[in-house]
């Protein structure tokens, strides 16, 4: 306690010693106004000190909180490109496989082919156009802040990605396979060569293939994002447990 801080209150109970001298006609020692002096100072500057202690604390979670917020929002901002990418190769694919089609004339009769003569097309079309479903969904679900608010829609968003990532190369794989056997033949299961006569067709499924592993790229950094994402929640010295816990 300073002397600066400690003169208001020796000034008060000289006050109230006076006042009560008058009123009621009693009278204190020198050592009691000082000694009540000593212990209002210590009282009001333990408070003070409180006060500022609580001010500081609360400053700082306050600025931890819009940290936090903060960095969401950029890792939010961060999945939002690729999301966007994904879903217009997934899209671009659909409409690659699904609106290829040829006709060519073969001894004197029209044939015609389409994608539902290879049935992995058929499968890799409906897995595009369900796997961008789910990312224009998430994208939805970001923008209006619904999605990435608890570790249980982290933890979904986290293994649904995973599981597109899977089920799109899967997809992809067995086109790419299926098709190949159209690009080569096979003499044993009496298969002809489909894109010597029917070229552009195969260029058209052969470019959907190709961005179908562009789109498997960027989904893998996505689940990488996602992974991020939820488990930079978790402690790194305690297993499983929240930081904040």
């Amino acid at each position: 306690i300073t002397s600066k801080s400690l003169a208001p209150w020796i000034l008060w109970c000289l006050w109230k010693s006076r006042n009560k001298f008058v009123f009621e006609g009693s009278s204190g020692s020198p050592e009691d106004t000082l000694s009540m002096a000593l212990n209002l100072a210590r009282e009001w500057e333990s408070k003070r000190e409180d006060e500022t202690t609580q001010r500081a604390d609360k400053k700082s979670t306050e600025h931890s909180y819009w940290k936090e917020k903060k960095e969401m929002v950029r890792l939010r901002e961060t999945e939002v490109v690729p999301r966007l990418c994904i879903v217009f190769l997934l899209l671009l694919t659909s409409v690659l496989i699904g609106l290829d089609s040829q006709t060519k004339e073969i001894a004197y009769m029209h044939k015609k082919v389409t994608f539902r003569y290879l049935f992995a097309l058929e499968v890799e079309l409906y897995i595009d156009v369900v796997v961008a479903v789910y990312n224009m969904v998430q994208l939805g679900l970001g923008w209006y802040g619904v999605a990435q608010k608890t570790s249980n829609s982290k933890w979904l968003s986290y293994i649904l990605d995973q599981t597109a990532v899977y089920v799109v190369f899967s997809g992809a794989s067995a086109a790419a396979q299926h098709s190949l056997l159209v690009v080569t033949g096979s003499r044993e299961l009496q298969w002809m060569k489909w894109c010597y006569k029917f070229t552009r067709f195969c260029f058209q499924i052969g470019s959907a293939i190709i961005l179908n592993y562009i789109a498997v790229v960027l989904m893998v950094i996505l689940s990488f994002l996602s992974a991020f994402n939820l488990f930079r929640l978790y402690s790194p010295k305690r297993y499983f447990q929240f930081k904040s816990s």
